[in-house]
């Protein structure tokens, strides 16, 4: 696709990579991410496993996944450069060093997080779940949601080197990680009833709309509730017949209304 983009400043940097924020032509914001390799790694990745590994990078899809939509070959020093979509929020790092996190924003991240990892699978080894790569956002109707990347760099290293992208890593492993950093900090008491935590679906293109999962089951809660306008008669030519059939009887239940 390869459009052009304008390009607004600087956003992070590290020795592997350099990302920016940028706009592309129909004004929609993006991240440039330019990667950097050594030699023989820029190599390999010409050779044409680069669009090998972009293609199957572009098909990821969820919800909390800030999608790549565009990307190639630097024609100059041959370094490969993605475009990922960007949604205005607050990053994670950012958030925390203004304050702790309270308990409901604690459980989103862990639930988004966990959503992912269930939805990529074998490729969830791929997610960066380093602070300053998570955007905390609002969905079409308001909702918080936790946006989460791929780690680039570690996508297109595994994929010249010829490895199963993020394969070395378990996702889980790495987002407890991150949850046991923050835990401490984050109020004891759930500001959210079981039923009100958000859960991101797939949705290509745009933030998702949100599911409400069932409340969790409670050993105090019936599971069959009787209707309260029942009438009394009715209840107990009920009882009765449900004991007439555990002592091995026959009760006429019409004797007694």
């Amino acid at each position: 696709m390869q459009e052009d983009y304008q390009i607004q400043d600087l956003a992070y940097q590290t020795r592997e990579l350099v990302i920016y924020r940028a706009r592309a032509k129909n004004g929609i914001p993006h991240s440039l991410i330019r990667l950097k390799y050594p030699k023989e790694i820029i190599e390999n990745l010409s050779e044409g496993r680069f669009k090998i590994a972009f293609d199957e990078l572009r098909s990821l899809d969820h919800g909390c996944l800030r999608p790549v939509m565009d990307g190639g070959i630097d024609e100059v020093d041959q370094s490969p450069w993605i475009a990922a979509r960007w949604w205005e929020g607050s990053i994670l790092e950012e958030k925390l060093n203004q304050g702790p996190l309270s308990q409901e924003e604690f459980e989103l991240l862990e639930f988004h997080g966990e959503s992912l990892i269930s939805e990529l699978g074998e490729r969830a080894g791929a997610l960066d779940f380093t602070s300053n790569s998570i955007v905390a956002t609002r969905s079409s109707d308001g909702q918080l949601i936790y946006t989460f990347a791929i780690d680039y760099h570690l996508w297109f290293l595994d994929w010249a080197m010829g490895y199963s992208p993020g394969g070395k890593r378990d996702a889980l492993v790495e987002l407890g990680k991150l949850l046991d950093a923050i835990r401490p900090s984050v109020a004891e008491k759930s500001l959210l009833e079981p039923n009100k935590l958000q859960l991101a679906t797939k949705s290509p293109g745009a933030l998702p709309a949100v599911l409400t999962p069932p409340p969790a089951s409670s050993p105090s809660s019936p599971a069959v509730s009787l209707d309260q306008g029942m009438k009394p008669k009715k209840m107990i030519a009920i009882i009765a017949l449900l004991l007439g059939l555990i002592g091995g009887g026959t009760w006429w239940a019409g004797s007694l209304s």
